[in-house]
């Protein structure tokens, strides 16, 4: 197997392996060996190495002297954590996009909530979550904020993992899922902070606890 020669390699070998942690390929508490990784890549050990800092950065693996590369175990304590954090971020970032928008930003918001709608009523969770995830990221340009970009892009494989293991459970309530997002959408349109903050915090709440009923 190879992959694409992008810049960034080690950053290509991380999105790889997250892939096999979230699909639970690697299960948790396994180990991840720097050399079978290199070898399956049909790549030197150096960016392996690089893509495990990474990973743990981003919470999927713990790195132990003499151990090597672990992979995270979930509990539900570990689920609480995350969903806190990354909903207080969610929060900030949604605050600022309703602070600062203007003109037509929110337009690719509106297209993209009627894409998700139409996956989400083809039963289709993979395309409709990764365009949740889009719909975070298309505020970023407009909140203008770095380091919670950054702070948001290592906490989403964990959110990412934690959900995929409640999928079908989740596929059940898509329709319902995305109009949060419309009625996020629309605090954001009317800047209406006091509102946006009850959505967010009520989704992430659901969010929270699909996650913690269905970890192994």
């Amino acid at each position: 197997m190879s992959l694409p020669q992008h810049d960034n390699l080690s950053v290509q070998v991380a999105k790889w392996i997250a892939d096999e942690i979230i699909h639970t390929q690697f299960a948790p508490g396994s180990r991840i060996r720097e050399e079978n990784i290199a070898e399956k890549l049909n790549i030197s050990r150096g960016p392996v190495r690089e893509a495990l800092l990474i990973l743990q950065r981003q919470r999927l693996i713990t790195i132990l002297p003499r151990r090597g590369a672990i992979v995270k175990k979930i509990d539900a304590s570990e689920i609480e954590d995350l969903y806190n954090v990354i909903g207080a971020l969610y929060t900030l970032l949604g605050q600022q996009i309703a602070s600062n928008w203007k003109n037509d930003e929110l337009a690719p918001f509106k297209a993209l909530i009627n894409s998700m709608k139409k996956h989400a009523e083809k039963n289709d969770y993979q395309h409709y979550f990764e365009e949740t995830i889009n719909f975070v990221r298309l505020g970023y340009p407009i909140a203008q904020n770095d380091l919670l970009r950054e702070l948001i892009e290592d906490l989403i494989p964990s959110v990412y993992r934690a959900q995929y293991q409640s999928i079908q459970e989740r596929k059940k309530n898509l329709n319902e899922h995305w109009q949060n997002y419309a009625q996020i959408l629309q605090a954001v349109e009317e800047r209406n902070t006091t509102k946006l903050v009850e959505i967010i915090t009520m989704h992430n709440n659901q969010e929270q606890e699909h996650a913690k009923i269905f970890i192994q």
